[in-house]
């Protein structure tokens, strides 16, 4: 009897112990699944908050058009929490017949999105009747909205001009890898930019790889840590519909296979080639190689600074065909055949032979093509190469005492530069 009762007793005490850990569990999986609530809560809030500054956005924009003024995609309104005081726009005298049927349907649609309201919509039709168009010729015209804008709001798909925090401005790119956008930021309005950005996203299909969106993380977060003034910085790295997205500079300036002789101006190209190489040295530093450097991977933005593009990112997202990592005497060599080319520059100019650099400058692309095959067939290679792009800055520091850049001639590459950079900026060079 007494073994029986002992078992008994060591059963019950399983048992109680059993439903203590259940109950244990369960307040366990309760606990979760209410921060699991929370988030899901927090973040449909979040995004009911961005989507209503975003039909603040649109609507301000649209009467700010309506009211006759020039917008662009860097006409925002302030940050959520600030008075922000949207235009009425002016009496405009409206068509006493209604807006054709397409005018009519694409008004209603922007009406029924909450992107614009009554009054500045009868100001639009006027204001396309006016300019003889339709209304989607006269936003488009305006630079109120952009065609991939429009496509979406058309599309239905207002989800589309937002991509977590970021309002789309534009498609700028899209590959089997990744996507790039023109976004608006409205966590970062200021800079000379006044809150637009580049957005590269990285696709569904690059998600099914097993090492490829820890590497995009990993290599866009090292590239935040090296910004230079002479580089096309990564700003921040953050995850967006469960996929990593890279935040970076927008860089528009003009490529330098397209400058003008001047830029062949010894005092000019020792500028160039040491304002490279501080943006290569740092990179470096830092741990990133480019390995694929060409005349389109260096721009000259309009207020003279030169930018080098696509430093740091992986192989695979450049589409090229290398598949080993480049050591650093890769970009040594690379620059040194762009600096022959920057050389060359004084050719374009008609009628007249281009002057040669002195020799101390030539010496300079001797010594950075060694180890690749030489672009000047009558050159010979002098024995030691650069050791490291630390080096070569303090020889080109050396040789800008003896050749300054004239004042006269940065201005007017400068000046080349603001004038003709096109208004997309490329986001890397070719592969």
């Amino acid at each position: 009897a007494d073994a029986r009762f002992v078992q008994r007793q060591t059963e019950v005490d399983a048992a109680t112990q059993q439903i203590a850990e259940t109950r244990d569990e369960l307040t366990r999986q309760s606990h979760e699944v209410l921060a699991e609530r929370r988030k899901v809560l927090d973040k449909r809030s979040e995004m009911e908050r961005h989507l209503t500054e975003m039909r603040e956005w649109y609507r301000r924009k649209l009467r700010e058009l309506a009211a006759g003024r020039k917008v662009d995609e860097t006409d925002m309104p302030r940050l959520v929490g600030e008075s922000v005081g949207i235009p009425s726009p002016p009496a405009v005298e409206v068509p006493t017949a209604d807006p054709d049927p397409g005018d009519q349907h694409l008004g209603e649609l922007l009406k029924s999105r909450g992107l614009v309201d009554e009054v500045t919509l009868q100001a639009l039709w006027g204001e396309a009747h006016r300019q003889r168009r339709t209304l989607r010729q006269t936003l488009l015209a305006s630079g109120a909205l952009t065609l991939y804008q429009l496509a979406l709001i058309e599309g239905g798909n207002l989800d589309g001009l937002m991509l977590g925090r970021m309002r789309v401005v534009d498609r700028v790119r899209a590959t089997s890898k990744e996507t790039a956008y023109r976004v608006f930021d409205p966590s970062r309005p200021g800079g000379p930019t006044r809150g637009v950005y580049v957005l590269r996203h990285l696709t569904e299909s690059e998600m099914q790889d097993a090492v490829r969106p820890d590497e995009f993380r990993q290599r866009f977060a090292t590239m935040v840590q090296a910004s230079h003034p002479n580089l096309a910085n990564t700003l921040e790295v953050m995850e967006i519909n469960k996929r990593p997205a890279a935040l970076q500079e927008w860089v528009s300036g003009l490529a330098s296979a397209d400058w003008p002789p001047v830029a062949a101006t010894p005092g000019v190209w020792l500028k160039l080639l040491a304002d490279a190489a501080k943006g290569i040295h740092h990179a470096h530093r830092g741990g990133l190689v480019h390995g694929r450097l060409v005349p389109e991977s260096f721009l000259l933005t309009a207020d003279g600074t030169l930018k080098i593009l696509g430093f740091g990112d992986p192989l695979w997202l450049s589409g090229g065909s290398q598949t080993v990592e480049p050591p650093p005497a890769a970009d040594l060599r690379g620059l040194g055949q762009v600096a022959f080319v920057w050389s060359q520059l004084g050719s374009r100019r008609r009628g007249t032979r281009p002057k040669p650099l002195p020799a101390e400058l030539t010496n300079v692309i001797r010594r950075l093509e060694i180890g690749s095959e030489p672009p000047m067939g009558d050159v010979v290679a002098i024995d030691r190469p650069y050791a490291d792009a630390a080096e070569l800055l303090r020889d080109l520091a050396r040789l800008t005492e003896s050749h300054p850049c004239p004042t006269d001639s940065w201005e007017k590459l400068v000046r080349f530069a603001a004038d003709n950079s096109p208004d997309v900026p490329q986001l890397k060079a070719s592969a």
